[in-house]
């Protein structure tokens, strides 16, 4: 059984792929490419980092009001 991840990225600009599938809860398998579609995947070196500030943008976009119980 894989652990759950507790990450606090309020200070991060730049999220590890395990940091953003915590933050979006959002599987790896989904969201490299879709993060990749709207530019939120930076390549620094040989890694890969999603940028905190556009998945919350886009985020935003998509689901602009909170869901009403």
């Amino acid at each position: 059984m894989e652990k759950k991840l507790y990450v606090d990225v309020s200070q991060k600009r730049l999220l590890t792929t395990k940091e953003a599938v915590a933050y979006t809860g959002f599987s790896r398998y989904f969201l490299r490419p879709w993060a990749t579609k709207f530019g939120a995947v930076k390549k620094i070196s040989n890694r890969l980092f999603y940028d905190k500030a556009k998945l919350d943008e886009y985020i935003d976009q998509i689901a602009p009001e909170p869901v009403k119980e």
